[in-house]
């Protein structure tokens, strides 16, 4: 084999050989980039699953808002119809204990 022929061989292993690194390099920099995506699709379930809490929350706030807006129109009676109770018990004792 003559020289010219040798120097390209070696030179066609050298190049080879920085290739099968390089694309060592590149499988290692994919597999780092499988796992960010996989991360980041774990990240964008989760937060998808939060946002659907937040709007199932929201679609129920009008709701809520109507049963808070009864309960204080009852409270409101029903504290009404106390004082009213309190100021029936209050002549009553009065009346009772009234000395003749």
């Amino acid at each position: 084999m003559d020289n010219s022929l040798q120097q390209k061989l070696n030179l066609l292993e050298k190049t080879i050989g920085e290739a099968n690194e390089r694309v060592g390099e590149l499988c290692k920099e994919n597999r780092l980039l499988k796992q960010k995506i996989e991360q980041l699709q774990h990240q964008l379930a989760d937060k998808s699953h939060q946002l659907a809490l937040l709007q199932q929350a929201e679609d129920k706030l009008p709701e809520l808002q109507r049963e808070t807006l009864q309960l204080r129109t009852e409270r409101g009676k029903l504290r009404a119809e106390v004082e009213h109770l309190l100021r029936k018990v209050t002549s009553l004792r009065a009346a009772f204990f009234q000395p003749d």
